[in-house]
């Protein structure tokens, strides 16, 4: 149990607060959003989805593998719902059987960063927003979108 908790703390603390420890300066850098998008090569663009849906494939293999091991040495294990909550966030960034290759994926955030009003919202947004509508949950893709939007108006 301890080793679960330990690599969902360490995976947690990546995702949710490792761009919040940089300057401000440094953050703006980093973050790719549809300007440094519009900028990559194609060849670029192709190897960071490869490395990013990787990454998180290995996160959620990681997490089943502790789960499961916990459920070995612990029979009244049961899988907290923070963990479910985990997948089903991962989830959320896989392709749906429709879309066969990353050069597709390419394609759909080409053209939702065609639209400039899209220019500031950063990639892993962007991935779940076209993602969700390829998957045809319309109504959620179209929430994270104006969250997103929203999130620019107020700043």
């Amino acid at each position: 149990m301890r080793l679960i908790r330990f690599w969902l703390n360490v995976i947690l603390t990546v995702v949710m607060f490792g761009s919040a420890t940089l300057p401000l300066h440094a953050q703006q850098r980093t973050e790719i959003n549809g300007f440094i998008w519009n900028k990559m090569k194609r060849d670029n663009k192709y190897y960071w989805l490869l490395g990013y849906l990787q990454g998180l494939h290995k996160s959620d293999e990681i997490i089943r593998q502790g789960v499961a091991e916990q459920m070995k040495r612990e029979f009244t294990f049961t899988e907290p719902f923070y963990v479910n909550q985990m997948h089903t966030r991962i989830g959320e960034y896989f392709p749906p059987q429709k879309i066969e290759d990353i050069d597709q994926m390419i394609e759909l955030l080409n053209a939702f960063y065609a639209d400039n009003y899209n220019q500031r919202i950063k990639i892993d947004t962007a991935l779940r927003i076209v993602l969700a509508r390829q998957k045809g949950q319309i109504e959620q893709a179209d929430l994270w979108l104006n969250e997103a939007r929203r999130a620019f108006i107020k700043k």
